[in-house]
């Protein structure tokens, strides 16, 4: 079952996720919420993070909100945002192992132990002193991410001068992650430190003044390991209250289970998020071998990353453009609402070193988020052809908005031309979205085009029909690397499917095949329907349409393209009682996934009456129930048209009066396709 909004896709993925067995050692994921850009990740992790609340410790690392100039400034920030009081807790977490590896970074040490052992509790002390002042403002915040840059300045990057102003910054960051430091603590801080394996069993002090002239890099994988050990340290000693929680634990474990603490990364696209996060990878992974104390070194943080790109060091997982599990036998990655603490452990148990589990948007964005629409435009019709054009992708409907907002009044407006018309001499929105798309240059930077471009190409060819094969090199040279593009931009994948009433209808359910996102095929197919028509003709006639082997439904699919109308709806008279109707629905719903030049010019009224007139002589009731099919069918699939009941109980009708004008014994397929609609 589907989230029907944020808010309650947020509740469904914790209540899956959050649980962890008590006293169990399991590993955590890092969950990569996928979708193409604009596709509403943000707003599921604050839906996520409100959700949270003051009960689940919780933190969110926005990399576009704050310049966090260097990935160790992500691990003490992260720190930072924990430290505060939550409602189940006794105390505030603390962070002390973090504090003295940023000690050790922010302060070089003497090499002599001995000095340097003074150093350590002074500078402790010190740090702590200056946290006192404002310890629970919001300025402590902002000195973070001009402290956290010390790491740039102690790498050398930065002059002495800029170096000594970074170190006055980070005492209090520091500071505040040492205050309530006691002598026990700090033996046990220092006692981790000189544990780990690449300390080779030297002294805590020894290690720490290693530490502080280390590479960045492997300082960077120290810090976060610190982060980590803190957080499983303070959750085993410092347990959360227990109280009633919505979490879908194992019956077994209903009374008996503890909840992680969540991460949330937002806009990870910059190089310091994602060394942060391939830091976290390999931390978490190294605190698996690590374990001390006779305990393996597990950590409770849950972390979800929005993602807007396909990593290709996912291999444990099937790229989302594959259908089914057919890639080498992986599994197929999960939707948001359906991913599940039960599968992530199942995939724990098959691979070796797991950390990555990625899962697909699935959450729609509520309505009430997007603002109103035009008072001019405002109304059903108007808000369904908003929704119908943007197919759930939450940035295009705010652009859709804004620019109904700007169409004049009357026919021309809204329904027609919100993707075609240019506004006061701007590009018309089409334009806009493919310049602003990733991959770059999906189309030609002049217009009129020269030739179709390969994106408009793979859109028609990737409608999630069937498994596309791939294109003439010899026609479209950069096809094979816009695929790629498109794929690992997320464009492309099996969840993207346009919706189809009669999908799998006579056969049993088959994965979908990969298809371009609708908003981005629409946007496509839209610029092509502006430029040269012969181009339109050139591509379903010449380029996709020449083949001699094409399937039935290929050849129905370009030639209604073409606007063929009536040879489409003789070509299916002819086939109704020859092949089995669950075929020949399925056919039909090929035929008619074509696209639909018509919504650019008229109203859905008068092109269905022009294309199936009142009175036609020589039709028999089968002909003019598949006229009538054909055109329906063709014209409600396009997203431009307005959806109603009245053409909704048309095609009910039509399918069955084909059922009784059968002359199969079997008209099941029939009945469940009136049923859909």
């Amino acid at each position: 079952m589907a989230a029907t909004g944020p808010a309650s896709g947020a509740r469904l993925f914790l209540g899956n996720m959050l649980w962890r067995e008590r006293d169990a050692d399991q590993p955590e994921p890092v969950v990569a919420l996928l979708g193409p850009r604009g596709a509403g990740k943000s707003t599921v992790l604050t839906a996520v993070s409100r959700e949270c609340g003051g009960t689940v410790v919780h933190a969110t690392l926005d990399f576009a909100e704050r310049d966090l100039a260097d990935p160790i400034a992500a691990a003490a920030f992260a720190a930072f945002l924990l430290m505060r009081d939550w409602t189940n807790l006794r105390v505030r977490p603390t962070f002390h192992r973090l504090g003295l590896a940023l000690l050790a970074l922010n302060e070089p040490l003497d090499h002599d132990r001995r000095v340097a052992e003074e150093q350590i509790q002074a500078r402790i002390t010190e740090y702590a002193k200056r946290t006192r002042v404002g310890r629970a403002t919001g300025g402590v915040p902002d000195l973070l991410f001009n402290a956290a840059q010390v790491a740039a300045a102690v790498g050398g990057i930065a002059d002495t001068r800029t170096t000594e102003v970074l170190n006055q910054q980070s005492k209090p960051v520091i500071g505040a992650l040492l205050r309530g430091l006691s002598g026990l603590s700090l033996r046990k801080a220092k006692r981790w430190h000189s544990a780990l394996p690449e300390a080779e069993a030297a002294g805590a002090v020894d290690w720490l003044v290693r530490l502080s002239t280390r590479d960045r890099g492997q300082a960077l994988v120290h810090v976060v390991k610190a982060l980590l050990a803190d957080i499983d340290a303070f959750d085993r000693q410092h347990p959360a209250a227990r109280g009633k929680c919505d979490c879908r634990a194992p019956r077994a474990l209903r009374d008996r289970h503890d909840h992680a603490w969540v991460l949330l990364v937002d806009h990870p696209r910059t190089e310091v998020a994602a060394q942060f996060l391939a830091a976290l990878v390999r931390a978490r992974r190294e605190r698996v071998d690590d374990g001390q104390d006779g305990k393996p070194g597990r950590d409770p943080l849950l972390v979800v990353s929005a993602a807007d790109r396909w990593d290709t060091s996912w291999t444990g997982w099937c790229e989302p453009w594959h259908s089914g599990p057919a890639a080498l036998g992986r599994p197929t990655i999960p939707t948001w609402s359906r991913a599940t603490r039960g599968d992530w452990l199942a995939h724990v148990a098959r691979v070796d070193e797991p950390s990555w589990y990625p899962v697909w948007l699935d959450t729609p964005v509520d309505d009430r988020l997007l603002g109103p629409i035009a008072a001019s435009w405002d109304g059903d019709e108007t808000r369904a052809l908003v929704s119908r054009l943007a197919a759930g992708h939450p940035r295009a409907e705010s652009d859709i908005r804004a620019r109904v907002a700007e169409l004049p009044d009357g026919r021309g407006g809204a329904p027609v031309s919100v993707l075609t018309a240019p506004v006061d001499g701007d590009a018309p929105l089409w334009e806009k979205v493919l310049r602003a798309c990733r991959p770059e240059n999906l189309v030609p930077p002049v217009r009129p085009w020269p030739s179709v471009p390969a994106a408009v190409a793979l859109a028609v060819r990737l409608d999630g029909r069937a498994d596309a094969e791939d294109l003439d090199p010899a026609l479209f040279p950069i096809a094979a690397q816009t695929l790629r593009g498109l794929r690992h931009n997320l464009w492309i994948s099996t969840f993207s499917a346009p919706p189809s009433p009669l999908w799998g209808i006579g056969q049993e359910q088959a994965p979908r095949p990969a298809a371009m996102h609708p908003w981005l095929a629409r946007c496509l197919l839209a610029g092509l329907s502006q430029e040269d028509p012969a181009l339109w003709d050139k591509l379903f006639a010449d380029v996709l349409g020449a083949r001699d082997d094409r399937e039935p439904g290929d050849l129905l699919y370009h030639d209604l393209a073409l606007g063929r109308f009536d040879d489409v709806v003789a070509s299916l008279v002819d086939r109704f009682d020859k092949i089995d109707h669950g075929s020949w629905v399925r056919l039909l719903d090929a035929a008619t996934g074509a696209p639909c030049r018509l919504p650019e010019t008229e109203a859905l009224a008068d092109s269905y009456r022009r294309l199936v007139p009142e009175y036609v002589a020589d039709r028999g009731p089968t002909e003019v129930a598949v006229a009538d099919l054909t055109a329906l069918l063709w014209l409600l699939r396009d997203p431009r048209t307005a959806v109603d009941e009245r053409w909704y109980a048309r095609v009910r009708a039509d399918f069955r009066r084909l059922g009784n004008n059968s002359a199969r014994a079997d008209t099941d397929a029939l009945e469940e396709a009136a049923r859909r609609f």
